[in-house]
């Protein structure tokens, strides 16, 4: 199966830093974010992945060149950030026909999750979740038994639908690009994968997989900071397995 890796944003509440490389090239625990994110990509057995490049992705190319770890890397240039949706429609023509994952390239999950997701059938859209205790932060998930009935985004605190909330993780099938054509920008000139999902949600298309292992979605400073520790803990756990 192939991923498709969303590497293309500024990350603008990174400046400094990201005025020299892209968002996803930050070190965290000494490795760049992408980089922890496509190791497990790699080890839950994706066979191709799509980089999607965009504010200086020369960086991306020289730093992973055409594979990582054995795997082959196509390169799809994003020239204008007009949103997620966006990004992942102009993989289209390199996907072709199979289901494929997409990954944010500041989300980082573990491998067992990644496989599960991989299994996972029946739908047209497999959105990954986890547990908020700020649920109000991101997208909520409503619910009806297994299927998602809407994706709310950053809801006012205490009107939350749940407190499962999107990773920006997903599994797609061929007609996320169908239901990408149809919608158009939001209130801030973008085309939002959300709203394309929401298209398949009327049609019953749309499940989810809830994720309760490591999960570091880096959207500031402090979720940077926050990553360092965890992963800090993470290893020092296994070095005591080991």
């Amino acid at each position: 199966m192939k991923a498709v890796v969303l590497a293309a944003g500024r990350g603008i509440r990174f400046r400094p830093v990201t005025d020299t490389i892209p968002k996803v090239m930050i070190k965290v625990g000494g490795k760049p974010m992408v980089e922890r994110g496509l190791e497990n990509l790699v080890a839950a057995g994706i066979t191709e992945i799509i980089l999607v490049i965009g504010y200086k992705g020369e960086i991306i190319r020289a730093y992973f060149k055409n594979s990582f770890k054995g795997i082959n890397i196509t390169y799809i240039e994003q020239e204008k950030q007009l949103g997620s949706a966006d990004a992942i429609g102009k993989t289209k023509n390199v996907v072709k026909n199979e289901d494929f994952i997409v990954l944010n390239g500041d989300v980082i999950v573990e491998t067992f999750f990644l496989k599960k997701l991989i299994k996972f059938s029946g739908f047209s859209v497999v959105v990954a979740a986890r547990e908020s205790d700020e649920p109000w932060r991101y997208g909520c998930l409503l619910l009806d038994k297994r299927l998602v009935k809407d994706i709310i985004e950053k809801p006012t605190k205490g009107t939350e639908p749940s407190n499962l909330v999107n990773v920006g993780l997903y599994k797609f099938s061929r007609k996320i690009f169908d239901a990408i054509e149809k919608i158009s920008p939001s209130q801030r000139g973008e085309y939002e994968i959300v709203d394309a999902i929401k298209l398949l949600i009327l049609n019953k298309e749309v499940s989810y997989l809830e994720y309760s292992g490591l999960c570091l979605d880096i959207g500031n400073q402090e979720d940077l900071k926050k990553a360092e520790l965890e992963l800090i803990g993470k290893n020092k756990i296994h070095d005591k397995i080991k």
